[in-house]
């Protein structure tokens, strides 16, 4: 190896300084003599690539990076070239005796995907020409917490990160920020605005700003699942921010936001009530200011036609059903080059008790000991994370049993397991199901109605026990656990549910109509 670029200071330790460091000057010599590009995130990469230099990217930030800068690309399997994630990884890679043939293999197949995506910039130009003849469409999404995680952030995210990709102009209207930066993959070129910065107790607010977060909402109802979180300092700076937003499209995605931006938008703006509860589930009152005002709205979008026949039967007309859609990340994620872990069960959500990960640590506990060598991953965090860490030991399960924080990185995780076990009591839709279908996995899952009901098929793309029988899901985890046959075969079916129905492109052609 004649000279290696762009290393960071522990990897220089790592070489005792052994390290050329070139090209200030001149740096046609640099591409012209290297052997091999090390990097992290640059986009000199494409250089390398062009003249089928082989690249590898150590990336051990990629999380913190990726929200802190933003990345050009939306997956670290997406980069053109070899990825690491650790120095560990950087050592094997250099180890393997076939490393010669791997790098330069890569580099030739990396410099005809260049070559092809990128020649004479020609997407380029077609995406610029359609975005200056066409004058942006603006569309804002007002939404509980953007920075939070669940199956509503991670819709929200995954149609703004759509919109963007295809010309639209988006904002995310924040009813609160807790965090610095979204916990899931949150496209940059979306704009957020926040109206309540819940960090470190007000830490960051003004003081007029903390006076009235003190003070309960006064126009949300009191039986709104999030109303503890909104207060008089939301109530204000809400209607104030809608005052502002003119000829756009604005989607809502609980109740309460709903009906006050159907009661405070301008006139000019098309709302859109993103509806993602069947109508039994809200309280008397919340159904009452429902019935009063979601047929004011432009149009009232169900996730299922379950919800949809519930809202048509109490004369809300303008309903659609339209579920949640994903983008086909498997194409990518599977050329990466590394081997799914086929002894491992991941699950993910919210720790609380509605998702009910205290049972799935039961039921994993009925077979444990006959499968040794599996191991049960779960990602999340919530009230109840301390009763499951308690429970894991005191069964005997911290060698098998992890709990893990929540991860960007869900799509990856489920791609390298067999399978994807959920023991959630209710879900209105159930974005986890479909992440695990687009990636080729079955789920494991009780038989709960409404959203899962529109998907989940028993023998064909999951296996479904009755609610909530522990011992009847323990042996559906066993069947596939000790059946590869069985596993694939619902794995290719399960692949087959996503692409007909839940394509991220698919889906969001049914909303963009559903707005004209």
């Amino acid at each position: 190896m004649k000279k290696i670029l762009h290393l960071k200071p522990m990897i220089e330790k790592l070489f005792d300084g052994a390290i050329s460091f070139v090209g200030h000057d001149d740096f046609s010599v640099v591409l012209k003599d290297t052997a091999v590009c090390i990097t992290d995130y640059s986009s000199i990469a494409f250089e390398f690539n062009l003249i089928k230099t082989p690249v590898i990217f150590l990336q051990f930030d990629y999380d913190n990076y990726k929200f802190e800068r933003g990345h050009f690309l939306k997956s670290p399997y997406e980069f053109n070239g070899s990825v690491v994630r650790t120095i560990d990884e950087l050592e094997d890679l250099f180890s393997d005796k076939s490393i010669d043939f791997k790098i330069k293999h890569r580099a030739r197949k990396d410099f005809l995907k260049v070559i092809r995506d990128y020649e004479n910039f020609n997407k380029t130009n077609k995406f610029l020409d359609k975005v200056i003849a066409n004058k942006q469409q603006h569309i804002v999404y007002c939404c509980y917490n953007i920075y939070g995680v669940g199956g509503t952030v991670q819709t929200v995210i995954n149609q703004t990160n759509y919109l963007v990709s295809v010309g639209y102009q988006v904002s995310i209207i924040s009813m609160r920020r807790t965090s610095d930066t979204p916990k899931l993959q949150l496209d940059p070129s979306v704009r957020i605005e926040y109206l309540n910065d819940a960090r470190s107790n007000g830490k960051f607010r003004t003081k007029l700003d903390n006076h009235l977060a003190q003070y309960s909402s006064k126009i949300f109802k009191k039986s709104e699942d999030l109303y503890n979180g909104l207060s008089l300092l939301t109530d204000f700076k809400l209607v104030s921010i809608l005052k502002t937003i003119k000829n756009a499209i604005i989607i809502g995605t609980f109740p309460g936001l709903c009906v006050n931006i159907i009661k405070h938008a301008h006139k000019s703006n098309k709302v859109i009530v993103q509806e993602h509860r069947e109508f039994s589930s809200h309280s008397k009152e919340i159904q009452i200011t429902l019935l009063r005002n979601y047929p004011k709205a432009y149009k009232v979008l169900t996730l299922t036609s379950f919800q949809k026949e519930e809202y048509n039967a109490q004369g809300i007309s303008k309903v659609t059903p339209i579920p949640n859609g994903l983008e086909d990340k498997f194409p990518l994620i599977s050329q990466s080059g590394r081997d799914t872990q086929k002894k491992r069960i991941v699950s993910f959500g919210r720790l609380i008790e509605l998702k009910q990960f205290n049972l799935l640590i039961e039921s994993f506990a009925k077979i444990a000991k006959k499968f040794p060598d599996w191991i049960l991953d779960i990602f999340g965090d919530g009230d109840e994370k301390e009763n499951l860490i308690n429970q894991i030991a005191t069964l005997g399960l911290t060698s098998q049993v992890t709990i893990h924080p929540p991860t960007s990185l869900v799509y990856e995780e489920i791609y390298n397991s067999a399978f994807c076990a959920l023991t959630s009591a209710k879900e209105a839709f159930g974005m986890v199901y479909i992440e695990s279908f687009s990636m080729s996995k079955p789920v494991v899952s009780y038989d709960i109605g409404y959203g899962p009901k529109d998907f989940l098929v028993n023998e064909y793309n999951a296996l479904v026990s009755p609610c909530f029988d522990t011992q009847h899901f323990a042996m559906n985890m066993e069947r596939l656990m000790a059946d590869e046959n069985l596993l694939s075969q619902l794995g290719e079916n399960s692949r087959k549910t996503y692409l007909e129905k839940y394509e991220i492109s698919k889906v969001m052609d049914k909303l963009l109509k559903e707005c004209e």
